[in-house]
């Protein structure tokens, strides 16, 4: 195998998205698939915490668009303890699995659910090389999913609360998801 092939094997990061329907107190799973498209903010977000501070007293910062469609700036790091994680009245910063009905091509330029439907408060965790992401949602009705956003909460100091902001956004195959049904939806970034 030449170096090439090989390179192309290791270290490719893998998103993925499980959806799974409750039933007689287990989980079936009934989709799986590949999601490909990070938006901007998750670059963005990515180089402000890997970014080499010049001084102990270096602030940093990055501009991203809220899922509202705001620029704003959000402190990945200051020398007072401020960062993008600011826990402040009551307020902590949330992780969302957001579903919507639109199969509008994503971009990278995405900042939130075309056609959104319904945000799920996800659970973070991190075990074997993956970060799992996953919520539950019955819906009231019967609906067909054909987006799903990953989003997260972060603190905004000059306005002093939080936001949120879009991080991924994919297009899947039609999934019908019926009413007074239980599912969790989880998403997998993993490095292979």
């Amino acid at each position: 195998m030449s170096g090439r092939e090989a390179k192309g094997r290791e270290g490719a990061m893998k998103v993925l998205l499980r959806i799974y329907r409750h039933e007689h107190g287990r989980k079936v799973l009934e989709r799986e698939e590949k999601l490909n498209t990070f938006v901007h903010n998750f670059g963005k977000l990515l180089e402000g915490i890997l970014r080499r501070a010049a001084t102990q007293s270096e602030t940093h910062t990055v501009d991203l668009i809220t899922t509202g469609g705001e620029t704003k700036t959000v402190v990945v790091k200051s020398p007072n303890g401020t960062d993008l994680f600011t826990y402040t009245s009551g307020m902590y910063s949330r992780t969302y699995i957001h579903l919507g009905r639109s199969s509008q091509t994503p971009t990278r330029d995405d900042t939130t659910c075309i056609d959104p439907y319904a945000r799920i408060d996800g659970d973070t965790l991190y075990a074997d090389g993956a970060v799992k992401i996953s919520g539950s949602h019955t819906p009231s009705e019967d609906v067909v999913i054909r987006e799903v956003c990953l989003e997260k909460e972060f603190y905004v100091s000059a306005d002093a609360i939080n936001h949120i902001f879009c991080l991924l956004r994919a297009v899947i195959s039609d999934f019908t998801m019926y009413a007074n049904t239980t599912y969790t939806v989880e998403i997998t970034i993993s490095l292979s």
